[in-house]
């Protein structure tokens, strides 16, 4: 009957909602008030249809990882839809828990110690406690998905569909921004900065060819595993490693294609260690020539590299302002056109995090790392140990592209844990 809730296995439809909207979104440049109307109008059919907050919370997510989406704006405010997105799942993670929904302990305490650090460090660099709360409220999207997940092995196969559906977007419209020559959403990247090779990069649905790799490469590795195959299905999984591939290629993005060869080497190494005389010499040639390599195969601006170095020489010399609880969130950024004529990022997350966090906050961020890996080294069975060593594999390719890009602001790694716990799950049926 209309109005009655629909059952999980049908939530498919979701994905056709997400399309909807990408499209209109993508085809207005994202930029007139109707867009944001589609977007209220596409949101309230998905809560007539579904009834339940589950299916507008994976919905919602769906946005939230697609940033270039979450950009538009409510008509004459500032507000965008991603802050909305923060909102409601803070509201949702507030009702799980009133509920009764419990999180493990560790988690428990990586979440406490994101907010001491920056209730300590916005204290100490003199900002309000409004701003705080806004700039931590983030992290609620990955406790509310983890909580939906645990003990929900139906959740648990969904939260995979949508990252893979997310993957499947972001490679066929990268596709068919390449064959029309032609950006649908906003991007900071304009003229020549946004081609490669004469070919246009893709990856606006991320606002970024670099962010787009970010999320991709990831993603590819955990195709790999028995857990994602099972769900999603051989073939849809085999098509969406192709197109990966293909368009982390063309997104002309150094930092991508190196982690994703260096992922392969290191799953070989960890998976069959006595080719580590292979592996080890082979890695260093990697990294030598790789910048060799595709500036000839992929006319890559190499003067960006000196460029990245010389920002990143001037952002630790303002992180000696202060060492342990850094200068606060975007004081780099703030302060950047002072300090080197323009405003800019760090492009490199582990300065970035010195920057704004100090040695307090990296050593949160080194710790919630070592924390997923442990995790990911504990939850599988020794039917599922292959998929322990990807899935490690996995969360190293993002460290690895951390070095060269400002992370720690999306959300991917933040349901890192709840990817996790969803796949420990499924791999017991």
């Amino acid at each position: 009957m209309f109005g009655k809730t629909i059952k999980i296995k049908n939530r498919d439809f979701l994905f056709f909602a997400f399309i909807i909207l990408s499209i209109f979104v993508a085809c207005n440049e994202y930029t007139s008030i109707l867009c944001f109307m589609v977007f209220l109008c596409v949101s309230v059919l998905v809560f007539i249809f579904a009834r339940n907050l589950e299916s507008i919370a994976f919905y919602f997510l769906l946005i939230a990882i697609n940033s270039a989406v979450g950009k538009i704006a409510i008509p004459r405010t500032t507000v965008t839809i991603t802050a909305l997105i923060y909102v409601f799942f803070f509201l949702l993670m507030v009702y799980e828990i009133y509920k009764g929904k419990k999180i493990s302990p560790l988690f428990s305490l990586l979440i406490l110690l994101w907010l001491i650090t920056r209730i300590i460090t916005h204290y100490i660099n003199g900002r309000s406690i409004i701003e705080v709360c806004w700039r931590s409220i983030v992290i609620c999207i990955g406790v509310a998905v983890f909580m939906l997940v645990q003990n929900n092995k139906k959740n648990s196969g969904f939260l995979l569909k949508c990252i893979c559906f997310t993957g499947y977007a972001s490679c066929l419209l990268g596709c068919v921004e390449m064959l029309l020559g032609k950006t649908f959403f906003y991007s900071r990247w304009t003229g020549q900065e946004r081609y490669r090779f004469g070919v246009i990069r893709a990856g606006s649905f991320f606002e970024d060819p670099n962010y787009l790799s970010l999320f991709l490469v990831p993603l590819f590795f955990l195709l790999f595993t028995e857990t994602f195959r099972k769900t999603i299905g051989m073939m849809q999984v085999n098509v969406l490693m192709a197109l990966i591939v293909f368009c982390v290629a063309f997104s002309g993005s150094r930092s991508g294609i190196i982690s994703l060869i260096l992922g392969i080497c290191l799953y070989y190494f960890l998976k069959y260690r006595k080719i580590l005389i292979i592996l080890v010499p082979g890695i260093f040639v990697v990294i030598y020539f790789s910048q060799f390599l595709i500036d000839d195969i992929m006319n890559a601006d190499l003067s960006s590299t000196s460029t990245r170095l010389r920002i990143i020489e001037v952002a630790i010399e303002y992180w000696k302002k202060n060492v342990i609880w850094g200068n606060g969130i975007n004081s780099f950024y703030n302060d950047s056109k002072s300090l080197i004529g323009t405003q800019y990022q760090t492009i490199n997350t582990y300065v970035n995090i010195l920057v704004d966090f100090g040695v307090v906050g990296f050593g949160y961020y080194v710790v919630l790392f070592v924390c997923e890996i442990r995790y990911a080294m504990k939850c599988f069975s020794a039917q599922y140990r292959r998929d322990s060593i990807i899935l490690i594999v996995s969360i190293i390719s993002w460290i690895i592209m951390a070095f060269t890009l400002d992370t720690y602001t999306t959300i991917m790694y933040l349901i890192f844990p709840a990817v996790i716990n969803s796949m420990s799950q499924l791999s017991e049926e």
